[in-house]
């Protein structure tokens, strides 16, 4: 009798340290409990929240095996996070399969298993709970008297989850997206900035996208780029005066070598008699660039 007495007493102990060191232990069965056939698998789940300081022993997580004649142990996983107090919260998913054919609708038990919990110099052990399900027969048989088929499962509430990550993703996309408009809107001189009077290249791009490459094209062309190099220094700009212009302007540097060009080009063809040898194309881009700097008239 003392034996038995003292037995119960460490056992008692054990349950009780066990306590203390779990924060929180649940097992979630599937959330349908019937009608499940011969070859049928089950996924539940053990949650478990350790108190600080303490760790479940990964050695004591549960193995795939066969349980019994009927049930095997398929898979395991499982999941470990720290806890913001010091502990563990640990999450194990566990699939079962059901090998039992009942002549009748039958409840099975699904049994609990040990975990140990350590905190680097003890160990204590604790258990999941053990869940039902409803075996269902693979034929159909008669309806027994005494049989009360009107109780239904309880209803299994979702889990909740934040949005808060996805929302502020969306909202920073947005945000992103509504910038990047606003820019290239102001970089194509769309309304509402379209209307403004210091984008004298974006005019003449305007202009030049009506002509064609031809001759004619061609000198009606130079002709609208001059008067945006005129809108923008505010006179007639001469070969002479680019110099000056590109002082005035340093905005204007980086394309230094191709307004000399197109200077160039310009005086050779309206003062040298020779053709115009640049293409309504390349204007184009000399002016698509120079609208790019923003340059005010």
């Amino acid at each position: 009798m003392k034996r038995i007495v003292a037995v119960l007493s460490l056992w008692a102990v054990g349950a009780t340290a066990a306590q203390a060191q779990l924060l929180d232990l649940k097992t979630v069965p599937p959330d349908r409990l019937f009608g499940y056939f011969l070859g049928d698998v089950l996924v539940s789940r053990v949650e478990i929240v350790t108190a600080p300081g303490w760790r479940v022993v990964p050695a004591s997580f549960p193995r795939p095996h066969e349980l019994d004649y009927w049930l095997d142990l398929r898979d395991v996983r499982e999941k470990t996070e720290k806890t913001r107090a010091g502990g563990e919260r640990v999450t194990i998913i566990l699939t079962y399969q059901s090998f039992y054919a009942p002549l009748e609708p039958r409840r099975m038990t699904i049994p609990a298993f040990a975990l140990e919990l350590t905190d680097g110099t003890r160990r204590v052990e604790t258990h999941s709970a053990a869940w039902q399900f409803l075996s269902s027969p693979l034929r159909e048989i008669s309806q027994e008297k005494g049989m009360d088929f009107s109780r239904i499962q309880p209803d299994h509430l979702p889990g909740r989850r934040t949005t808060l990550p996805e929302k502020a993703g969306f909202a920073g996309s947005f945000l992103a997206a509504l910038f990047a408009l606003v820019v290239l809107m102001r970089r194509a001189a769309l309304p509402p900035f379209g209307g403004r009077p210091d984008r004298p290249f974006a005019t003449a791009l305007r202009g030049l996208r009506r002509l064609r490459d031809t001759a004619e094209g061609r000198i009606e062309g130079m002709r609208l780029v001059h008067g945006a190099f005129d809108a923008t220094a505010g006179y007639v700009v001469m070969t002479e005066d680019v110099p000056g212009v590109l002082r005035s302007r340093p905005d204007l540097a980086r394309e230094a070598a191709e307004i000399d060009a197109f200077f160039a080009a310009s005086r050779e063809a309206f003062f040298g008699g020779g053709a115009v040898s640049w293409s309504v194309g390349r204007l184009r881009a000399l002016c698509r660039r120079l609208r790019a700097t923003g340059l005010p008239s």
